[in-house]
């Protein structure tokens, strides 16, 4: 699935937020909570695919230094 998809499901479920962090599922945050997602656990890998065709420059220097948030436009969705 891509990331555009399960961004656009994130806010269906009423998700603000979708955690993607090695060794645990997909975690969508709402206002009641977390809520994990049904799946595998994701993996570095699993996750550098899903954002690397969206990452900016200033992104992928900020996710080697081990955190980084950036804006994309996603369709049905708009600015997340």
């Amino acid at each position: 699935m891509s990331i555009e998809r399960l961004l656009q499901a994130t806010v269906k479920a009423g998700g603000q937020e979708l955690r993607l962090i090695p060794g645990r599922r997909m975690v969508i945050v709402t206002p009641q909570g977390e809520r994990e997602v049904q799946g595998p656990e994701q993996t570095s890998a699993m996750i550098d695919q899903l954002v690397a065709p969206h990452l900016t420059p200033e992104a992928r220097q900020g996710l080697a230094a081990g955190r980084a948030e950036w804006p994309v436009q996603i369709a049905g969705v708009g600015a997340v």
